[in-house]
């Protein structure tokens, strides 16, 4: 009888020990994907911020070209001010040519 009561003792603590062997085994477990997924967590932040940096430099790239799109509308806007101002100062010459002229026929 001793030795059953033996024996089951011994089942016991042993049983004791695998459980807390497991316990062990499995807090490390943990520990160790904890850890790894804090690791992740850290890269994909990262990953994100250079996202980040690249769509502002997407952003005022897009500005720039816009800025050049409308110097250049305002660069043909005025060529073409010019050429009218151009025209006109033309036409006022001719206009005060001939009535200069008409002027001078009338006195002389």
């Amino acid at each position: 009888m001793k030795t059953y009561q033996i024996t089951a003792l011994a089942c016991v603590f042993a049983s004791w020990g695998v459980i807390g062997h497991a316990e062990n085994s499995c807090d490390a477990l943990i520990d160790e994907k904890s850890k790894q997924r804090n690791d992740l967590i850290e890269d994909i932040q990262e990953q994100l911020q250079k996202l980040s940096v690249v769509k502002n430099c997407a952003n005022n790239f897009d500005q720039i070209q816009q800025v050049e799109q409308d110097a250049a509308q305002r660069q043909a806007d005025i060529d073409q001010l010019t050429t009218q101002i151009k025209t006109q100062q033309q036409q006022l010459r001719t206009l005060l040519s001939g009535s200069g002229q008409a002027t001078q026929r009338g006195t002389g």
